[in-house]
């Protein structure tokens, strides 16, 4: 079953998603399969202004990806693959978004599937989770075939969350609305965006409107976010990361520190690659604070024909 790392659910919460948007898909040992945020459900209620391999900075006509996650290890003074940890394949329609998500353990044992379904419009309907004990599904309506409305979330047939969003002028989602069915409890997110259309700041209020959480995004010249910082209801410092990447728009550093302005050893890493001819990356190596490859990953395209 896939476990859910709770820092991830922070920033899932953070940054406004559903409780399954955007989690660490990992194996039943716990690895990390992939050391990316594996989107599961749809990454925004904004309009759909680019599609979900778009978003994984990827190019080329994609019929699916496979990302197997192994030990690194050292051979003949190179870095290779070790342990197999666990694993990702999917799969996408002729628009670059996905229709299905496989999940693998150490042994490349399906763990969970996700399957998709959209309407006519592209628009994201349904995402369906399951493995051997839990069924998830969460539904989407939209307004003038474009704009997120509401979703519904479903475990084992059971209505668990409602959400709610609204926008501002410019089409950017400025709130929504959480409502957990079993305990009538609610959280709001308010987000403000700059004149690009970039997420600026999320604020995270309680059922009482108290504040709980503020986030602050950074980006560089080119629209990737380099920085966020947490902060808690108070306004102190909680949790900052800063990202550095390299010209084909990839991660090749990822630095994080407490809120006393510490670097945090263990989530803190860099990241070197390797391409193939559609400028997609094929490896791709971990290191973590000091310098040691700790992590071997392998990212096998099917390209449509």
């Amino acid at each position: 079953m896939i476990k859910y790392l709770v820092v991830i659910l922070l920033m899932c919460n953070l940054m406004a998603c559903t409780s399954e948007q955007n989690p660490r898909e990992v194996g039943t040992n716990g690895a990390v399969a992939a050391t990316e945020t594996e989107d599961t459900t749809a990454e925004s209620s904004k309009p759909m202004l680019e599609n979900d391999l778009a978003k994984k900075n990827l190019r080329g006509k994609i019929e699916s990806r496979e990302v197997l996650v192994y030990e690194a290890k050292i051979k003949e003074g190179y870095v290779t693959n070790g342990a197999m940890k666990g694993g990702i394949k999917t799969t996408y329609n002729t628009f670059g978004n996905k229709v299905a998500l496989v999940t693998y353990d150490e042994k490349k044992e399906v763990v969970s599937t996700w399957k998709y379904t959209y309407d006519d419009d592209n628009n994201l309907l349904e995402a369906a989770y399951s493995d051997e004990g839990v069924t998830r599904k969460t539904t989407y309506t939209y307004k003038d075939k474009k704009q997120l409305t509401t979703s519904d979330e479903y475990v084992n047939d059971k209505l668990v969350k409602q959400m709610t969003y609204t926008y501002d002028e410019a089409g950017n989602e400025s709130e929504n609305v959480a409502s957990f069915v079993e305990s009538k409890g609610k959280s709001k997110s308010k987000h403000a965006y700059d004149e690009k259309g970039l997420l600026r700041e999320t604020n995270i209020y309680d059922e009482k409107e108290v504040l709980q959480l503020k986030q602050l995004y950074t980006y560089n010249e080119a629209g990737q976010e380099i920085q966020q910082s947490i902060f808690t209801g108070n306004n102190a410092p909680s949790y900052k990361r800063k990202s550095v990447y390299d010209a084909k728009g990839n991660k090749i550093k990822d630095a994080a520190f407490t809120g006393d302005g510490a670097v945090n050893p263990s989530d803190t890493y860099r990241y070197k690659y390797e391409y193939d001819e559609n400028g997609n990356w094929t490896t791709k190596i971990r290191y973590n604070y000091n310098d040691v490859a700790d992590q071997f990953i392998e990212q096998k395209i099917t390209y449509s024909k």
